[in-house]
């Protein structure tokens, strides 16, 4: 595990009317649209920087994840959004653990058996939540949100993870330092 600062990656949302509501805590309202962890353990994070060694936080998925993604979209309503994990982030081989989290947009993608948005396939009963989706992050004012491929949003988590990765050989070599 290290930590970073900043990473795209994917997360599940449900769409219940003009709301963005957590699939696994369904009381947890997405609000304004940046998701802030708040530990429940008493006194152990400040919100928004989960520490190591607890649970808490805003989790989400790289490109290397779909199949724990997979685990969270089960109904229409759930659509995949793309976003920005920030404040303190903490990667683990199948994604993040961040202390805050903001959607920017959707991803076309809802399993790996149902048809993506497009004009050769048939409707299906998903589509309608991923415009909605698209609607509540205008009212958000996210700055033109789209709906991009599973393909484009991967490279992008890809590239990013590789750029990292040259930054972290980068400063090894400059200073020793290993990063964490």
């Amino acid at each position: 595990m290290s930590t970073i600062d900043g990473l795209m990656s994917m997360r599940v949302g449900t769409i219940d009317g003009d709301d963005i509501m957590s699939p696994s805590h369904g009381s947890f309202n997405w609000g304004d649209g940046i998701l802030t962890s708040k530990c429940e353990r008493s006194n152990h994070c400040e919100d928004a920087h989960p520490q190591p060694g607890c649970t808490c936080g805003i989790y989400s998925v790289l490109d290397n994840g779909l199949q724990e993604l997979k685990n969270y979209v089960y109904s229409p309503n759930h659509v995949v959004f793309v976003g920005w994990a920030f404040s303190t982030v903490n990667i683990y081989e199948w994604g993040l653990r961040s202390g805050q989290w903001v959607a920017v947009g959707v991803v076309n993608w809802h399993g790996f058996y149902d048809k993506p948005i497009g004009p050769d396939n048939k409707r299906e009963p998903w589509w309608d939540s991923a415009y909605s989706a698209l609607d509540i992050l205008r009212k958000r004012h996210v700055d033109n949100p789209k709906l991009y491929t599973l393909e484009s949003v991967s490279k992008a988590i890809q590239d990013q993870k590789h750029m990292y990765e040259e930054r972290d050989m980068a400063i090894n070599q400059l200073f020793g330092i290993a990063q964490l």
